[in-house]
């Protein structure tokens, strides 16, 4: 369908720039909160479409209903179709889990403790009551701690 922008093709087209070191195509268009490029839909009333689904879709075909196309090269602006390829919901988050881009442990937003402190704990000789009241925590956390039933992980 032509509109008055062009095509769904010509108007992705205008919107990327190759990087010739990693043949990325970099995606110069809007971008969403999590980077990833974004354009509008056809009628302009829909949620905006991932460029780099569209890409995928323009040059390799559809896309089976419940899978994600994932980023070969990690770079969530790319839009270079031979960058990506399709995988479940499971194997992206694989992808994400890999690359270190699931918040754990200290990064998540509402962690007290640090690796380091986490680690000064557990070498911590006091009642787990006296280590909890300096690091503001539970008593059964200090104790997880120590037990090894829970781990801070770090990544």
């Amino acid at each position: 369908m032509t509109g008055k922008h062009g095509t769904l093709r010509e108007r992705f087209e205008r919107h990327y720039i190759p990087e010739p070191m990693s043949g990325c195509w970099l995606w110069t268009g809007s971008l969403n909160q999590n980077g990833y490029g974004q354009m509008a839909a056809s009628n302009w009333k829909e949620s905006p479409l991932r460029a780099h689904v569209v890409s995928y879709k323009l040059f390799k075909g559809k896309i089976r209903r419940g899978f994600d196309v994932r980023h070969t090269c990690d770079l969530r602006c790319c839009v270079n179709p031979d960058h990506m390829l399709v995988g479940t919901r499971k194997q992206n988050m694989e992808d994400c889990d890999e690359r270190g881009r699931i918040a754990r442990g200290f990064r998540l937003p509402h962690t007290k403790l640090s690796v380091e402190t986490v680690r000064e704990i557990i070498a911590d000789q006091r009642l787990h009551k006296e280590i909890a009241t300096q690091y503001g925590v539970s008593n059964s956390y200090i104790s997880m701690l120590k037990s090894g039933k829970r781990r801070h992980r770090s990544r």
